[in-house]
């Protein structure tokens, strides 16, 4: 199965990768706080981040800093009871190693059932969620704002393929995001700002760059990350590079520039049950780097810290011993 996979993921461009030096590697990954992970240690950070570097990664994405009951760091100007110090302590450990870090915004579970809704309901829905993100870049400014490790913010709000099909809602989304974008400048105009997306395999690459292009406008967002879907294998695997051709050919100079997201891990559980996953083998996420370097420099891994962590066990360290250079 693994050596038919290969073989259709190297010839969808007419591309051999047999004899080829495979230099492409990841920038980046994620990093998804939770309170499994809050009281790690400056020391415990640094040696993660240590070990990133051994594989290329320079650049830390947090994809949230607060969600509605909690805090990823301390502050007094979040009504949060519950409140971890994890996000001053990447930032620290981000300074020694000579990191960088994006800091997402604030998460909310309840946000792919809330974008359903009607159009009034859901312009409200998002003038709120711009009221709340903004409550938490203040917090952030006055705790870190001088930090030069903290380079960017990201809107964890994940634009999908379908939803916004329909020009009513398009329009909703598309406001919604100028409108983030306006009010995180207001305050911050240095730190750049990023979301992302993703696709399926319902929406023809053709549809989906158009439906972005018309909700990533030039005044909107410096960077949209694609994710490539290959933790549940949809799209297909083979169909992967259609859509990174797709946005090469139709992409605007001027938008947003573009990065992809590399899911390194595989989904064993049935869509009806809470979610796990495996880190992704070594062959699988090779052709996934490679694919996605023709088209991409920004390569972030989803995630090092949950599939491709060496200390995870033998299969995250194949994989991460096959990111190696």
């Amino acid at each position: 199965m693994k050596q038919l996979l290969y073989g259709i993921c190297t010839t969808v461009l007419g591309l051999s990768l047999v004899g080829m030096v495979m230099a492409a590697g990841p920038t980046g990954t994620f990093i998804q706080l939770n309170r499994g992970n809050v009281a790690r240690s400056v020391d415990d950070w640094s040696a993660d981040m240590s070990s990133m570097k051994g594989i290329g990664i320079t650049h830390l994405i947090i994809q949230w800093c607060s969600e509605p009951s909690i805090s990823y760091f301390e502050t007094e100007s979040l009504p949060h009871e519950e409140q971890y110090d994890a996000v001053a302590h990447i930032l620290s450990a981000a300074a020694d190693q000579k990191m960088t870090v994006t800091l997402g915004l604030q998460q909310d579970p309840f946000y792919w059932s809330q974008i359903t809704a009607r159009d009034r309901v859901l312009r409200d829905y998002f003038l709120t969620r711009v009221a709340r993100h903004a409550k938490v870049q203040a917090a952030l400014l006055e705790r870190f704002g001088g930090q030069a490790a903290w380079t960017g913010y990201y809107i964890p709000d994940e634009i999908d393929d379908l939803t916004w099909r329909q020009p009513g809602k398009a329009k909703r989304v598309k406001d919604y995001v100028a409108l983030m974008c306006r009010v995180l400048r207001e305050h911050d105009a240095s730190r750049p700002i990023s979301i992302s997306a993703f696709f399926r395999s319902r929406t023809a690459p053709d549809v989906f760059v158009a439906s972005m292009r018309n909700i990533i406008s030039t005044n909107s967002v410096d960077k949209l990350l694609l994710q490539d879907g290959l933790g549940n294998e949809d799209p297909a695997p083979r169909y992967i590079p259609l859509y990174y051709e797709a946005f090469q050919k139709a992409w605007p100079a001027d938008y947003a520039s573009l990065g992809c997201v590399i899911e390194v891990f595989n989904q064993v559980s049935a869509m009806s049950e809470p979610f796990k996953a495996t880190p992704a083998t070594p062959e699988r996420v090779r052709i996934q780097l490679d694919h996605a370097s023709k088209f991409f420099s920004d390569l972030i891994l989803f995630t090092y810290s949950d599939y491709a962590n060496p200390a995870l066990g033998e299969e995250a360290k194949k994989l991460y011993d096959s990111l190696k250079p």
